[in-house]
C-alpha cells in the first residue's frame, strides 16, 4: 500500500510539472536526459483528455487526468462493467459539485450518494481527498 501511495505522489508531481510548463508554454524539459513525455512513459501511461477514454460520455473536471493503467471495462451482453481513475488539484467538494451538475445534464439521474442511473447502467463515483489532489473512481456496472 505505501508502495501505490508513492507511485501515486510521483505521478502527481510529474503531472503537475508538465501541467505547469505546459500552462507557461514550454514544450521541452528533459529529467536527466530524458525528454519529460518519455519520463512520464516510464512511470504511468496517462492521459489528459476532457473525459474518460474508456468512458467518452463522462466528463472530467478541469485540470483532472485519467490515470489510465487502473481502467478496465468489459462489455458484456448484459451491459458495460468498466472501472477508470482521475486525479486532480480540486477540492473534493468542488468535485462533488461539478459532477452534480453536469451528469443529469447528460441524461444520468441521481439515484443516490455519488450515485447516477442512465438506461442500464449504474454509475458509481468515489472522491477521495490526498494530501496534494483529490482522486475521483468510477465504476459503471449494468442497473
Amino acid at each position: 500500500m505505501a508502495f501505490r501511495r508513492i507511485l501515486w505522489l510521483a505521478v502527481l508531481v510529474l503531472v503537475a510539472v508538465s501541467v505547469a510548463e505546459r500552462r507557461a508554454g514550454f514544450v521541452s524539459g528533459s529529467v536527466e536526459g530524458q525528454s519529460l513525455q518519455a519520463a512520464w512513459a516510464q512511470t504511468a501511461t496517462i492521459a489528459t483528455t476532457d473525459f474518460l477514454s474508456i468512458l467518452p460520455e463522462i466528463p472530467l473536471p478541469a485540470g483532472f487526468v485519467e490515470y489510465t493503467e487502473e481502467a478496465i471495462v468489459f462489455d458484456k451482453p448484459a451491459g458495460r462493467i468498466a472501472e477508470a481513475a482521475a486525479f486532480g488539484a480540486t477540492d473534493a467538494e468542488v468535485v462533488r459539485q461539478f459532477y452534480a451538475d453536469t451528469l443529469p445534464s447528460l441524461g444520468w439521474q441521481e439515484s443516490g450518494e455519488l450515485m447516477w442511473l442512465r438506461d442500464s447502467e449504474e454509475l458509481r463515483l468515489e472522491i477521495l481527498a490526498e494530501e496534494a489532489a483529490t482522486q475521483v473512481r468510477f465504476f459503471l456496472r449494468p442497473h
